[in-house]
């Protein structure tokens, strides 16, 4: 069982991915996945798909969907696609329980579930996704419970030298090690991957002055550092 839900309220699920529920059951019980017989909840946002299906279906027909991945795809809706989200990293078993916590379904750059939202619909008080990382990002909410993975977009680096900290009590990145390094360049990243910021290395604590926010600091050598300034 892999569902994870990002946000319920209000007879509505929003930002949410039910995917790989297998209907192990050997007699004759049978119905969707997504079975709810009142006519006014909704999903939005939302990821279905990889479920054991009843006459082709994921989810019940009265519900209404919009804005989502729906696998077989869903007559009492809007704006559904019915394409493989493409996960990062699923489970790929057999139809059977399994501990959904070991596997990664976060959307790949690709997936169709990237930037396929509407921001409108994402409750104000869920600035962030189930991993704790901000839910928009590139201007436009994903479809599911997971934001794709920004620094994927960033430049391509080597495999980590050291390892780096952010310290946000003294707006410092500390680098052990840093002589092997020193002068090398840092380039750092906001949500939306704009560049805000180049500067190179001078020691083993580098001073950062920068607003409020989530950045993704990247060193060739290094590799990435993902950084909160409070």
């Amino acid at each position: 069982m892999s569902s994870t839900y990002q946000q319920v309220i209000r007879g509505a699920l929003i930002n949410c991915t039910v995917t790989q529920n297998y209907n192990v059951h050997s007699g004759s019980l049978q119905g969707e996945m997504l079975k709810i017989l009142d006519t006014q909840h909704v999903i939005q946002n939302s990821i279905i798909h990889g479920n054991s299906a009843y006459n082709g279906r994921q989810v019940s027909t009265n519900l209404v969907i919009t804005n989502s991945i729906v696998q077989g795809g869903h007559a009492n809706g809007m704006n559904i696609l019915d394409l493989d989200p493409l996960f990062n990293a699923p489970y790929a078993g057999t139809s059977t329980n399994f501990d959904a916590t070991a596997y990664d379904y976060h959307p790949v750059p690709s997936s169709p579930a990237v930037n396929a939202g509407n921001n409108d619909l994402l409750p104000e008080d869920s600035p962030f996704d189930l991993g704790g990382d901000p839910r928009i990002q590139g201007g436009t909410v994903d479809l599911g419970c997971y934001e794709s993975d920004i620094s994927t977009a960033l430049p391509v680096t080597s495999r980590p030298l050291a390892t780096w900290s952010y310290d946000p009590g003294s707006r410092m990145i500390r680098i052990p090690g840093s002589a092997a390094v020193l002068g090398a360049m840092i380039v750092l990243h906001d949500t939306r991957g704009r560049e805000v910021l180049r500067t190179r290395i001078i020691g083993d604590t580098q001073p950062l002055v920068l607003p409020t926010g989530v950045y993704i600091a990247t060193n060739q050598q290094l590799g990435r550092l993902k950084l909160v300034v409070p």
